[in-house]
């Protein structure tokens, strides 16, 4: 059937001030290519063409000055918006009842997508109307959750009105379908974690065929590839849907079920190389590599240790979750006993378009992820770049053929 949007889906948007609305390129990327933001409506503004528009976008702009400005707290931050997916979510102001999220409908009548309010709007256009829907689009169906300024959410930020609209303008500018807001998946037989940990070996979406999926109580999860013999991924919340393969071995891949899902990079997690800054990661992986998977030992609360092998060189590989006061972080234990005649031996922790070396000596990846890393050497990890991203290499100083690394993964 079709969904009832009242006059929101009879009457074309408002265009009073909207260059002090969308940000310049959106608004180009618009008039020059068309753009959707309500897959839900068959109705389509036309494509003028770039000869026909040109010169308007600056127009616009010039037209919609405004001098006043609105504040603003600090910048934001993967913490901000950690409390931004809670206040999106269900338990929060539960935007979702309305509103799509990327490729996962909206739980109610249809709403614009909020993945693409980053790449939109202008933040001061932005806080205003949270604050206030209806001053700037008359007739909307969206309630106001800030009322006179007053959030109706006491839980975050004791009701800070402005921290939380920063909090969820953070989280709406990485947000993308690996990280939807709570209560928008919801498996039909969930696999929980409750005093210990749980395992689902089967087909991952992400972690190949002889993939290990680790679901922690504390929320956290990992999925090992135990055919590429590498971590493949992590994610936070709800651990996997054993629907699909509560049958036998079942048909197709099963996604993870929770959120935060960040992938680990293809190919051999390690390598020997004297300079590898000034040397291409290698491209062979798995058995092709030398690499062997040996099994897991599970602790007292069924956490594994995996067990593999690469050139002579034995690694031991075991994880724990830490509670957080929101989501759980990873600790992870690498432990090597090399044989091998080589010694300069680096592991590749990451891959990302931006990656920074922060003043407490962690590096934060694309603005997502934050890992510390403490070693048995004493040099530091390096970033190399190659191919427009960069690689966050860690060393590993063997002595007698023996080090070990501990791995601290925030996200």
């Amino acid at each position: 059937g079709e969904a009832d949007l009242g006059d929101e889906g009879r009457i074309p948007p408002n265009l009073t001030g909207v260059g002090r609305k969308l940000k310049r390129e959106w608004m180009k990327k618009v008039l020059d290519e068309g753009a959707s933001v309500r897959p839900y409506m068959a109705t389509r503004m036309p494509v003028f063409g770039k000869d026909n528009v040109h010169g308007m976008v600056d127009l616009i702009f010039e037209a919609d000055k405004r001098s006043e400005t609105v504040s603003s707290t600090e910048k934001s931050s993967l913490e901000d918006a950690k409390y931004g997916r809670k206040l999106v979510g269900v338990g929060g102001m539960a935007c979702i009842t309305c509103h799509t999220f990327g490729k996962f409908s909206s739980l109610g009548i249809p709403a614009l997508d909020l993945t693409t309010a980053g790449d939109r709007l202008q933040k001061d256009w932005f806080v205003r109307y949270l604050k206030d829907p209806s001053s700037l689009r008359p007739g909307t169906r969206m309630p106001s959750f800030w009322p006179d300024g007053q959030s109706v959410n006491r839980d975050v930020f004791d009701g800070d009105t402005q921290r939380q609209i920063d909090a969820i303008w953070s989280y709406l500018n990485i947000a993308d379908d690996n990280n939807p807001p709570t209560g928008l998946i919801q498996g039909k037989k969930e696999i929980i974690a409750n005093s210990e940990a749980v395992m689902y070996r089967n087909f991952i979406e992400g972690a190949g065929p002889r993939a290990i999926g680790v679901g922690y109580a504390e929320k956290a999860n990992l999925a090992f590839d135990a055919d590429q013999v590498r971590m493949a991924m992590i994610w936070q919340g709800p651990f996997m849907d054993g629907a699909r393969h509560s049958s036998g071995r079942g048909a197709g891949f099963e996604p993870p079920l929770g959120h935060n899902l960040v992938q680990f990079p293809n190919g051999p997690p390690f390598a020997f190389s004297v300079d590898p800054e000034h040397t291409q990661w290698p491209k062979l992986a798995g058995k092709a590599a030398g690499y062997e998977f040996k099994g897991y030992w599970l602790d007292s609360k069924r956490r594994p240790k995996f067990k593999y092998q690469f050139m002579a060189t034995d690694v031991e590989d075991y994880t724990v979750a830490v509670p957080g006061e929101l989501d759980a972080s990873l600790r992870r234990y690498l432990t090597f006993d090399s044989r091998a005649h080589y010694v300069n031996l680096w592991m590749r922790a990451a891959i990302g378009q931006d990656i920074i070396e922060e003043q407490d000596g962690a590096f934060l990846i694309d603005q997502k992820l934050r890992m510390r890393f403490e070693t048995s050497g004493k040099e530091r990890p390096v970033l190399n770049g190659v191919e427009g991203n960069m690689e966050l290499l860690v060393p590993i100083e063997l002595d007698h053929g023996k080090a070990k690394i501990i791995q601290e993964i925030i996200w």
